[in-house]
């Protein structure tokens, strides 16, 4: 082999194996699960999460958000107000918003439980507690 042959297999095979971790799809998958002993129905103006979802106590809902390698978490992609309405057995209601200073939110982070399911695939798991349903009773 000659060297500009060596040269060129040799930089064909760094740039592919550079190549494979850029760029390459991930996925984000995002669940809900509901512990509050109470029926929740959470209504969300978003691209990628329906209109309204009906959970049942200790059922749950997933979804996932193809992402771009190294991109951050953003389970709900706003078209509306930027807000997620929670109301518990149609009687007592949660918003949640960017705006409001509550603690206990699924809009942030660190308030899910995060598991590596592969190499760039990931579920963060939020729970809807029987503390949350009592925050609703008594604001």
């Amino acid at each position: 082999m000659t060297n500009k042959l060596k040269l060129l297999t040799a930089s064909l095979l760094i740039f592919s194996v550079a190549c494979t971790d850029q760029g390459e799809l991930d996925a984000i998958q995002y669940k809900m699960v509901n512990n509050s002993e109470h029926k929740i129905t959470l209504t969300v103006e978003s691209r990628n999460f329906p209109a309204e979802v009906i959970l049942q106590d200790g059922k749950s809902y997933e979804w996932i958000c193809p992402t771009e390698h190294g991109s951050y978490f953003m389970p709900f992609m706003f078209t509306g107000k930027g807000e997620i309405r929670v109301e518990y057995d149609d009687s007592y209601v949660t918003v949640f918003s960017h705006r409001e200073g509550n603690q206990r939110t699924p809009l942030w982070e660190s308030n899910y439980v995060k598991q590596k399911t592969g190499k760039h695939k990931y579920l963060y798991t939020y729970t809807f507690t029987k503390e949350d349903y009592e925050n609703a009773v008594n604001p």
